[in-house]
């Protein structure tokens, strides 16, 4: 039987109270950027956890994960003291599938 459990991930970065190279520096990790370099002549992408990790993006800072794949993306929350709310959820058939990937 599949894990039918995930994790609802809502964190509000404006109520954390963290310097603004903080925020960067967390929304990096996450999700990752595009980075140029020799004066934007190349483009590459510096991968986030996100780009690791199956997901579902509801709204803006809203992420349903699977609850085995949750523990990176909970840690980084903590290691930046962001204020989160952090739920389990039971997934529906059709997240499972997204979630699969």
């Amino acid at each position: 039987m599949e894990n039918k459990t995930g994790k609802l991930i809502c964190y509000n970065i404006k109520a954390s109270n963290i310097s603004r190279s903080d925020t960067d520096r967390f929304l990096r990790e996450l999700a990752g950027h595009n980075d140029k370099s020799n004066h934007g002549k190349y483009t590459y992408r510096k991968r986030g956890i996100l780009d690791e990790i199956p997901h579902i993006k509801l709204v803006r800072s809203v992420i349903v994960v699977s609850s085995n794949k949750s523990t990176q993306i909970i840690n980084l929350i903590k290691k930046y003291g962001i204020n989160a709310y952090i739920r389990d959820i039971l997934l529906t058939e059709d997240d499972i599938n997204k979630l699969k990937k």
